[in-house]
């Protein structure tokens, strides 16, 4: 755990097209997916966490907010959650996490925090960054909405002229995820199949 305050924020408004079904919801060893995702924060010590783009009964006990811009992309789901959150410090991670990592969590957070004038730590795992799953100062919100009300809606368009830190890492199961069927864990899969 870190004793750093931070806020934990699970996207979840996507559309799930190549899924075929609501990742959101997917059961994944008796959980869903989502619900995977935000007990990772926890675990890592998050001083609140919520999921981006659910309605609010979605899960008992699971704060849940609006996507203030349904359909238009991750950006919008980040200034959503930079909205929300009442910590200094927002790491953000995709509903469709394979083993989502408290580990990871943590590596941001303690990123972020390392110098006072960053506003964004962003992963890179083999070259590609992980825009999605990164660490972002609250104080970095009006630039982002601002980006946004000029056109962006890619979070790579959205965090320029920030003051962004790459964070290069090995993990690679810390941002495996599914964004289609055969993504899934075979027990996974099958269990879709079943109900389909």
């Amino acid at each position: 755990m870190t004793d750093q305050p931070f806020s934990g924020a699970v996207l979840a408004g996507g559309s799930s097209s190549r899924m075929g079904v609501d990742k959101a919801l997917i059961d994944f060893g008796g959980t869903a997916m989502t619900l995977r995702v935000a007990a990772a924060f926890e675990a890592a010590g998050a001083t609140e966490t919520f999921v981006v783009g659910r309605p609010s009964e979605t899960w008992p006990n699971v704060v849940s907010i609006p996507d203030l811009f349904p359909r238009e992309g991750p950006l919008g789901g980040i200034i959503s959650a930079l909205r929300h959150a009442s910590s200094p410090v927002v790491v953000t991670m995709p509903c469709d996490l394979l083993q989502p990592s408290a580990a990871a969590v943590r590596l941001l957070v303690e990123q972020i925090l390392a110098v006072d004038n960053i506003d964004v730590v962003l992963p890179v795992l083999a070259g590609r960054p992980q825009f999605v799953q990164s660490a972002f100062r609250r104080s970095a919100l009006d630039h982002l909405a601002a980006r946004f009300a000029a056109g962006d809606r890619s979070v790579r368009h959205g965090i320029a002229d920030l003051k962004v830190v790459e964070l290069a890492v090995d993990e690679r199961a810390w941002f495996a995820d599914a964004d289609e069927p055969n993504d899934l864990p075979p027990e996974v899969l099958r269990q879709l199949t079943d109900y389909s």
